[in-house]
């Protein structure tokens, strides 16, 4: 019996490593897979907007006017203006404005080499009536990776007359994207071409550009040879990003395969591997079945030990120590088994729980630096805006009519058409009244002539420099419908005058469905997950992905640790959360180039990630799968031997003279809804013991739990004690067995230590050591009482009461 179940737990160590090893490829893929679409992915969401970028400049009044006359005597009046832009949008190195011939008439970096160009983007771009997009090596720019936006400049007769190019801060760009994802322990993420030729890489002395990397296409990664090396890779191609498809490039993310299980895995507390045990079936699937052979032979092995050990008792004392030495060493050994496989299952755990905390910051994470750079974009479209030359004209102008509103609204519009992120832009004068306004969905909300009060209007009409910006605190608005959003604003500046605002530009943030996708983006895989954005100080949510459950404005009721985090820390943890057990994790955003990280705006914000995983846990700690707790013994002089149990969380002891055997619960039969609280049942069972004839007797069965007023619900109720007291046999349900125990008789003594209505079931207890401090007396569970207890259910049958299983005597 005891070889085959170590031979058992064997079997399980083998599956269990065999597990851990799919735990540990499945860690590196998540990882792996992660930072490859994340290295492109939101490259192609920043490409986007330079789509936007290129269509709106390339139409732009006064660039038209200067490619117009031919560039006489302008050029330091559209480099002012080019320079202008730059500031704004700080994602451009270069911007050119070129003739039909190539001839560079503009530009904002005057140290570029070439004053033409012959490149083939220049032909594209004149021919088509969209952007074209282009990347490599141009006779006008120097270095090979250049990444470049051009569009034909048309009069108005849509003749092309020029073209404008928007060159693109590829690298700088890249660097800030691997460093956002993160290396972690010796990974390597890359972006390439579709034929494997590296762009830009998160090492380059390592991953060196224009080398060519092999692309996997297989979802789960594979092994490659690459530079002398074996490495584990995933390759992913770029996603479209609303209209922009973007280029044919993939992320690539690898590492060695000899560092395969080095990928950010953490420790947890004994007390959280504890909890997270009981929702193996949510976070870890597979192991469920190892862990059902594992307490299924654990349960074989601890009956055999401890009613070994109450054999033990029963045999004359002479031969009673041989025995009880064997039964140590069986008991040790199982202990030092149970303990390593127990080990094992702690390790899997650990790996399953970290990867979701990884996963969920990676995702938060991610929705912060969305989040960031969508909205860098914002404070970027007001300010350009405000620059418009026909609205400060127009703004500047005491005596505009109504051909002049039309015009404004005109401008407005077509600039709405664009960016359809905003729901309207308006003007306003230097009183605060709206001077124009678009409406992009044809809301009934009519703006113009409205007067704005609100704070944020005082401050844009006071601001000095063509740099700055104002945002609303996000907030109902009359101009979002009455819904919370944000405003952005920016000063209009007179055409004479620059230091003199002539009134201001608002943009209304169409914050429900745009914070929404960018939340929906980032939601992983996971039933019931959902992402949040916070607001950091007030804990009131700014938007939820679909489904989450938490209305805007509501407070969220989590840890005010999460809301400690400083700009880019992050925090992960399985807590209790809405009434459910989670992974939590959140980032606090840091934001993106010089938005909101040079003290132009504050607005500290929390995205969280949130994976339901169940009801909250209840206390638990940590027991290895077979738990050595014997009572302390003492000196003993004259002996008294103990068996002892485990009932709702305390231990109690029977005598174990009158202790069989303990068996599993399995084959009890539950009693009838009449029958007394305290009878749980009955089962058949062969009495094999020693005093015993081998003949099968149905045995009625008492539920210790009830004896102290605990519900099924505080207890597992898994094993059986069988008793014979005064020749009858009886059985006792508890939920584990303890150990046996034997101590000198003097320190069993009499005690009232239960309620009044509880006093029948023990009278005595075995009190500690005096030099055991904060140890709790052992309550001895009175077998007599309970056999009369047993008898009272048979004598009532008798009667005619409802029937009860019987007690039979044993022969």
């Amino acid at each position: 019996m005891i070889r085959s179940t170590r031979d058992e737990f064997l079997t399980l160590e083998n599956a269990l490593q065999s597990e851990l090893d799919a735990a540990v490829y499945k860690n590196a893929l998540l990882l792996l897979r992660f930072r490859a679409c994340q290295a492109v992915d939101i490259l192609f969401r920043n490409l986007y907007e330079r789509t936007a970028d290129i269509g709106y400049l390339s139409q732009d009044a006064d660039i038209r006017h200067f490619v117009t006359t031919g560039g006489v005597g302008g050029r330091e009046t559209i480099r002012h203006r080019l320079s202008e832009y730059a500031q704004k949008y700080s994602v451009y190195r270069d911007v050119v404005i070129f003739a039909t011939t190539g001839e560079v008439l503009a530009r904002l970096d005057a140290q570029a080499p070439g004053a033409r160009s012959a490149d083939a983007f220049l032909a594209r771009a004149l021919a088509g009536a969209e952007y074209v997009e282009a990347f490599g090596t141009f006779d006008f720019l120097d270095g090979a990776r250049n990444l470049v936006y051009a569009q034909a400049i048309r009069d108005d007769q849509g003749a092309a007359i020029g073209v404008l190019a928007l060159v693109f801060r590829f690298e700088n760009e890249m660097e800030g994207i691997f460093r956002d994802l993160g290396a972690v322990g010796m990974s390597f993420m890359c972006l390439s071409d579709a034929s494997g030729r590296i762009l830009a890489s998160s090492d380059e002395t390592y991953l060196e550009p224009g080398k060519r990397i092999p692309i996997v296409e297989e979802e789960s990664g594979r092994e490659v040879s690459f530079m002398g090396r074996r490495f584990f890779m995933v390759s992913h191609r770029g996603r479209p990003y609303q209209s922009h498809r973007g280029p044919a490039w993939y992320g690539h993310a690898l590492v060695p395969k000899e560092y395969l299980g080095e990928t950010g895995i953490r420790e947890l507390s004994d007390g959280t591997l504890g909890d997270v045990l009981g929702y193996v079936d949510v976070l870890c699937p597979a192991l469920r079945s190892i862990l059902d052979s594992a307490n299924r032979v654990n349960t074989a092995l601890r009956i055999v030990v401890w009613n070994g050990s109450v054999e033990a008792i029963h045999d004359h004392e002479a031969s009673r120590e041989p025995l009880k030495a064997v039964l140590r060493q069986i008991q040790q050994a199982g202990a030092e088994t149970a303990q390593a496989f127990s080990d094992a299952i702690g390790n899997l755990i650990t790996m399953e729980v970290s990867s979701y905390l990884r996963t969920g910051s990676d995702l938060a994470r991610l929705a912060g630096n969305i989040m960031d750079r969508n909205l860098y974009e914002r404070s970027d479209d007001c300010r350009w805006w405000a620059l418009t030359s026909e609205l400060r004209a127009i703004l500047a102008d005491p005596g505009r009519g109504v051909e002049d509103v039309r015009r404004l609204e005109g401008i407005l519009a077509e600039i709405n058409a664009l960016y359809t992120v905003y729901t309207r832009l308006f003007v306003f004068d230097t009183a605060g009244r709206v001077v124009a306004a678009s409406n992009l969905h044809g809301d009934n909300i009519a703006l113009r002539g409205d007067m704005l009060t609100d704070g944020w209007v005082k401050q844009t009409l006071a601001l000095t420099q063509t740099r700055q910006y104002v945002v609303s605190p996000f907030e109902p608005t009359r101009l979002y419908g009455g819904f919370p959003s944000y405003v952005y604003a920016a000063a209009i500046r007179s055409p004479a005058h620059e230091g003199e605002v002539v009134g201001g530009i608002g943009i209304v943030f169409d914050a429900g469905p745009e914070f929404r996708r960018m939340l929906d983006d980032c939601v992983p895989d996971f039933a019931g997950a959902y992402a949040l954005y916070v607001e950091r100080d007030s804990r009131r949510v700014i938007a939820g992905s679909s489904g989450s459950g938490l209305g805007i404005g509501e407070v969220v009721p989590l840890d005010p640790a999460f809301f400690e985090l400083m700009p880019g820390q992050s925090r992960e943890a399985l807590t209790v959360f809405r009434g459910q057990y989670n992974v939590v994790a959140a980032v606090a955003t840091n934001g993106y180039r010089e938005y909101k990280t040079t003290g132009d705006y504050s607005n500290p914000v929390i995205s969280l990630v949130v994976l339901p995983i169940g009801d909250p846990p209840a206390a638990s700690t940590v027991r290895s799968l077979l738990d050595d707790q014997r009572h302390e013994e003492g000196r003993v002089v004259e002996p008294a031997h103990f068996a002892t149990v485990l009932v709702a969380g305390e231990r109690y002891a029977l005598p174990a003279v009158s202790v069989c055997e303990t068996i599993t619960a399995e084959g009890l039969t539950p009693p009838s809804m009449e029958a007394s609280p305290y009878l749980a049942g009955s089962a058949v069972y062969r009495d094999s013991t020693a005093g015993g004839n081998n003949m099968v007797v149905h045995l009625t069965v008492l539920d210790a739990r009830r004896f102290f007023r605990r519900g099924a619900e505080q207890g597992t109720g898994d094993y059986i004690v069988v008793i014979r007291v005064q020749g009858k046999l009886m059985g006792l349900r508890v939920d584990a067995i303890d150990t046996v125990i034997t101590v000198d008789a003097k320190r069993i003594g009499r005690a009232n230590l239960l309620a009044h209505e509880q006093y029948g079931f023990s009278h005595e207890a075995i009190l500690p050591l005096p030099e055991s401090e904060g140890v709790r007396p052992i309550l001895v569970l009175d077998e007599v009482f309970m056999l009369r207890l047993v008898e009272s259910f048979s004598a009532l049958n008798a009667q005619g009461e409802p029937q009860t299983p019987v007690v039979r005597t044993a022969q």
